[in-house]
Formats: C-alpha cells, sequence, structure tokens
C-alpha cells in the first residue's frame, strides 16, 4: 500500500511546490511525497511522539482511499477511482524540517516517523462534508473546506498515476490549509467532517 501526501493545494497555504499537476502554465505546482506504512496510525491508537520530534506540530488533510487498479487514469475517469474518505492528520517534527530545507535534504525523517500519519474512520465519499474541523483538547485548531483546493481529488488522483500504479487501498492526502498547530504530550486530537467525529486519539 502507497500513501501520497500532497502540500500546497490550498490558496491559504501554498507553499513552493515542485510537482506540476498539469502542462498549463497557470497551474500552480504542488509537493508531493510517499510516507511508509509504518508511519499510518490508525483505529484510534495513541501517537508516541519521539523526543527527537519536539517541537511537533499537526496539520489536517482530506484523505482519499482507492478502490481499483489503474495507471495513467484521466482526471474525468478519476472519481471512479477511489470510493471513500476520511480526516487524516500530519505530524511535521518542525525544526528537523526547517534543517532539511536548509540543507536541500528530503523532508522525509521530519514526516514519516512511525504514527505520524494518523488516519480516521472512512466514510462513503458521496456521504461526505466538504467542512473539515481539527481539535485539540476540545479548542478547534484548524478549519478547512475542501472546496477550496487548488486541485480536486481526481485531480491528485490523475497526478499521481502518471508514474505510480495505483493500487487498491493506496490513499492520497490532499493537502493542508495552514502550517498547523504545535502539539504536546496528553493532547487529544480529534477530526470531523461536519457534523461527524472520524477521528481521535491521544499524543503520548
Amino acid at each position: 500500500m502507497k500513501t501520497f501526501i500532497f502540500e500546497g493545494n490550498y490558496p491559504s497555504y501554498n507553499i513552493q511546490g515542485i510537482f506540476p499537476l498539469s502542462d498549463k502554465e497557470d497551474c500552480p505546482a504542488t509537493a508531493v511525497y510517499t510516507v511508509p506504512d509504518t508511519a499510518l496510525l490508525t483505529r484510534g491508537r495513541p501517537l508516541f511522539l519521539p523526543e527527537w520530534a519536539e517541537p511537533c506540530a499537526v496539520q489536517a488533510h482530506l484523505a482519499v482511499r482507492i478502490c481499483r487498479l489503474g495507471k495513467g487514469i484521466p482526471a474525468r475517469f478519476a472519481h471512479r477511482y477511489y470510493d471513500a474518505v476520511t480526516v487524516a492528520t500530519v505530524f511535521t517534527a518542525t525544526e528537523l524540517l526547517e534543517k532539511l530545507r536548509k540543507e536541500g535534504l528530503p523532508w522525509l525523517l521530519a514526516k514519516s516517523f512511525d504514527g505520524a500519519v494518523a488516519l480516521g474512520e472512512f466514510q462513503p465519499k458521496e456521504d461526505a462534508s466538504t467542512a473539515l474541523q481539527l481539535t485539540r483538547n476540545g479548542q478547534t485548531i484548524q478549519l478547512m473546506d475542501t472546496r477550496e483546493m487548488l486541485h480536486t481529488a481526481e485531480e491528485l488522483i490523475a497526478a499521481a498515476s502518471r508514474n505510480h500504479k495505483l493500487c487498491h487501498g493506496d490513499l492520497l492526502l490532499c493537502g493542508t490549509s495552514s502550517p498547523g498547530a504545535t502539539v504536546c504530550e496528553n493532547d487529544r486530537i480529534e477530526g470531523f467532517l461536519g457534523e461527524m467525529r472520524l477521528l481521535a486519539f491521544n499524543v503520548k
């Protein structure tokens, strides 16, 4: 199973990207990377934050789940290739990330440690709200409207499938709208699509 994470897909947090999603000159670029399965945190398990990863920030993403095999998928047909969505979070060791960026090194060490990507419960895409909310200890730290994405889930699927065969169960995290909020030990993280809580776990 592969997990693709896209960055720079919201106008409010459109970081300088390196991954063109279209041949059109006016189409914003973004950045994409993959993380290993060991980075995934599921079923409400707690995140054990490594000491070297502090300070650490959390960001919310819309995650889509691939449901069929495909490569070179046209964007107009990409809706057939995913069946469910959820709230996901990506944890980032912020000081380490800044150091890696300055040295021109890959981001993975700062973003792919064990449990760095938490996944909520999936729900059918047809039932999903466009309003995404992330809370820390009951206080809202991020609000997103997935309709504001610069590239739709279908366009991201098409882009990812240019160079990678997408398989059943692969995941795409569609980008985040802000730099994130700092998390600490004993924080409670919850994620919602509309009024439905899909993600809940503790930081240890």
